[in-house]
This record gives C-alpha cells, sequence and structure tokens, in this order.
C-alpha cells in the first residue's frame, strides 16, 4: 500500500475513534431503546393482555415527549453547556428504567402496570431528546464545528447500531429473566450512562448571540422540509416491505432490509469527505436522485431479488440525508445556538416518523403496497425541489455579493459560511 494512503487511512481510523468516544452516549441511548423496541409490545399484549393497538400505542409514546421536549433539549445544551443536557437525559432515561421495573413487578395489576409503562415511555422520550440532542453538541464542542458532518454521520451508525443490538439482547434478557431481568438491565445501562457523563469533562457553552426558537425555527424550516420528506423512503420501507413481500407471495423480507442497512452504513464511513468536498446541499441532491430511483425500482420489482437490489440503492441514497442537511441547517445560525438548530432539526425527523405509517397505510388500502414506494418517490422527487432552490437562491446570493466588492466580508445570516 502506498504510504500515502496508509498515512490516510491512519487518519481517518483516528479521526473515527476520536468521534465514536465522543459520541459513546449515542450508543447507550440508543441500545437503551432498542431493547424496548422488540421486548415492550409481547409484554403487553401477551403478559398484560391488552389489544394490539394498545401494545403499538406505548411505543409510539415515547415519541410524544420527544417531540415536545426538543427545543428545551436544545436550549439547555447553547445555555448550560451539552453536558448538562446529557446528564439530565440520563438521569430521567434512569427514571424510567425504574419506572419500566416497576411495571414488569406489577404483571397481577395490568391496570398499574400500563399506567406505569406509560410513565416510563414518557420519560423516555424527554431523556432521547436531552441525551441525543446534547451528545451531538457535546461532540461539536470536543471536537470543533469543523467535524460536524463526520459527527453527525458517526450519530446516526451509532443510533442505528444501538438499535440493532438492543432488540435482540432485549430480546435475550427476557427469555432468559423474564421481563423484569430486562427492567434490572435498562435501569443499570442508564444509570451508567448518567454516572459516565457526570464524570467525562465539560465543554464551554459558546459565547454569543443565542436565538429564540422561532427564529432558529425558520432557518432550519427548509432543511428539516427537505429531510422529512427524504425520509418517507426509509420509513416505508421500515414499515411496510415485510407486507410488500408478503403480497407478492414473496420470502426473504428480511434480505431487503439487511441490504438497506448494509449500505446505509457502508456510505456513512466515506460520507463526512463527501460532504466537504461537494457542499450538502449538492450531496443531498445526488442522494435524493438516488433514493427515488431505488423507490421507483422497488415499486416495480417483480422478483424478491429485484426488491433487495432495490432497498440497497434507497439506503445508499437515504445514508447522506441527515448529515448533509444537517450540515447546512446548522451553518444557518449563530455558533452559540448550535445546540437548539440541532434539535429542532431533529424535530423534522421525528414528524417524519409519526405520519409516514398512518399515510402509507392509506395509501396501501387505495392503490396497494407499489403506489406506497412510487409515493414514497414523489415526496422525496418534492425534497429535491427544495434543495435545489436553496441551491439557486445560495448561487444568486454568492454572484450579488461578487458583484458587489462591498459586501464581500458581510455575512449575509449569522453563522452562515
Amino acid at each position: 500500500m502506498p504510504s500515502r494512503r496508509r498515512v490516510r487511512l491512519r487518519y481517518e481510523l483516528r479521526e473515527s475513534g476520536r468521534v465514536v468516544t465522543a459520541l459513546i452516549f449515542t450508543a447507550l441511548l440508543y441500545l437503551l431503546i432498542g431493547m424496548l423496541f422488540a421486548t415492550l409490545p409481547p409484554f403487553v399484549h401477551g403478559d398484560l393482555g391488552y389489544s394490539t393497538l394498545v401494545a403499538g400505542g406505548i411505543i409510539s409514546l415515547q415519541y410524544v415527549t420527544t417531540f415536545m421536549s426538543r427545543a428545551a433539549a436544545g436550549r439547555t445544551a447553547d445555555t448550560r453547556g451539552p453536558k448538562r443536557a446529557v446528564t439530565i437525559g440520563f438521569a430521567v432515561g434512569t427514571a424510567s428504567s425504574a419506572a419500566l421495573l416497576a411495571a414488569t413487578l406489577m404483571v397481577e395489576r395490568p391496570g398499574w402496570s400500563l399506567a406505569a409503562l406509560c410513565m416510563s415511555r414518557l420519560a423516555l422520550g424527554v431523556a432521547e431528546s436531552f441525551a441525543g440532542t446534547g451528545t451531538i453538541a457535546w461532540g461539536v464542542g470536543r471536537l470543533g464545528a469543523p467535524r460536524l458532518a463526520r459527527i453527525l454521520s458517526w450519530n446516526g451508525m451509532l443510533s442505528y447500531g444501538g438499535l440493532a443490538v438492543g432488540a435482540p439482547l432485549g430480546v435475550f434478557i427476557v427469555n432468559q429473566a423474564d421481563p423484569v431481568g430486562l427492567g434490572i438491565a435498562c435501569t443499570i445501562i442508564a444509570a451508567g450512562a448518567w454516572l459516565l457523563a457526570s464524570v467525562r469533562a465539560p465543554t464551554v457553552p459558546t459565547a454569543g448571540e443565542h436565538l429564540g426558537f422561532r427564529a432558529v425555527l425558520l432557518r432550519v424550516l427548509p432543511y428539516g422540509s427537505a429531510l422529512a420528506l427524504a425520509s418517507t423512503g426509509f420509513g416505508t420501507i421500515a414499515a411496510f416491505v415485510t407486507l410488500f413481500y408478503l403480497a407478492r407471495g414473496w420470502s426473504g423480507a428480511a434480505y431487503a432490509l439487511s441490504s438497506f442497512g448494509i449500505c446505509f452504513a457502508a456510505f456513512r464511513f466515506v460520507l463526512s469527505g463527501v460532504i466537504a468536498r461537494f457542499g450538502g446541499l449538492r450531496v443531498a441532491l445526488g442522494a435524493m436522485a438516488v433514493e427515488a430511483a431505488g423507490l421507483v425500482l422497488l415499486a416495480a420489482a417483480n422478483s424478491a431479488a429485484m426488491a433487495s437490489l432495490a432497498a440497497a440503492v434507497v439506503g445508499l441514497g437515504f445514508s447522506p440525508m441527515f448529515p448533509a442537511l444537517g450540515v447546512e441547517a446548522v451553518a444557518t445560525v449563530p455558533p452559540a445556538s448550535r445546540g437548539s438548530a440541532i434539535g429542532t432539526y431533529n424535530l423534522f425527523a421525528d414528524v417524519a416518523m409519526v405520519f409516514v405509517g398512518p399515510a402509507a397505510g392509506l395509501i396501501a388500502s387505495h392503490l396497494g403496497y407499489g403506489g406506497v414506494y412510487f409515493g414514497a418517490a414523489a415526496c422525496v422527487g418534492a425534497a429535491a425541489v427544495i434543495a435545489a432552490l436553496l441551491l439557486a437562491v445560495r448561487r444568486r446570493r454568492a454572484t450579488f455579493i461578487d458583484a458587489a466588492p462591498g459586501l464581500r466580508h458581510r455575512p449575509a445570516v449569522p453563522g452562515q459560511t
């Protein structure tokens, strides 16, 4: 291997190691969340005897408070420091896990157990907001704003990795030690994460202008809207690809999910360099074209192999979306408001995940599962229109500033790069 390549590889490994160390709380947070995804519905439906509707609602309940607390989490990270946000998150997560443990100990009283579970899920939503937003802001504080693309890329990989490991781990614990063991394990993980965050050195909150939530929302809105629309590809595959395979009489839906995940993760390894070279909007536009093509191919697939290939293409296209648009969104606010921008930007991903399932189910009931993926492709196309308009506005602004020498050193937007 040429020495230049070896040096570059060592640099990439060293940088990736620093980022993963800074973002360890993301992995712990989503390990905790993943452990409950596959275990709570059987507990609510089987052990407590409630309907599948109630079981599904218990899972979704978390995202109500996640959505509601995003702004507060970002404001805390900006004004009181990211460490404070993370420790609050895992303190609430520990309380959530304790409520889960209480629920597992009250199986003989289903009403009380369900009430404890509801409190646990609502608290976990707050924990996700504070710990998730604070971890990203802490990573930026430790490693510097120029590494934001790398931080966002690895944060996504660690969150999906935590979910992927957590789900089978939760099932294993329940099988070996009953639901009570799950409650104990979750409490230990949350409390351990809180302790680790408490002893880690803080970063100083960035001095400067702190924008209010409304001002941050207006600046992040175009990028967040594009993210929400582009997320429909992931949402429809996660929710409906298994039913799509069953409707076509195919087996092997798991291969489609695996191919999506492998391509998603593989591209994230090289993503930060691509964004730095070409810019977030250009990368997002190219990725949207790939994702839309994969969704059309999936809708028209006439074999399981073709559907798996299409899912892989969608994963490749969706992979850059969050970090590419996120870098652009955060650049629209002053450095002192980065935490608020990250929290607000995440709101749009939350909204997408809440609405994509019901909307896609409505389409499937009228147009079939092929219509779901054609509809998702149309949403990704709409996201591409937004990204193209943002890029056109930027080019026009740059042309105007170049034509007016007196404006060249006057930034149009605080924090814009």
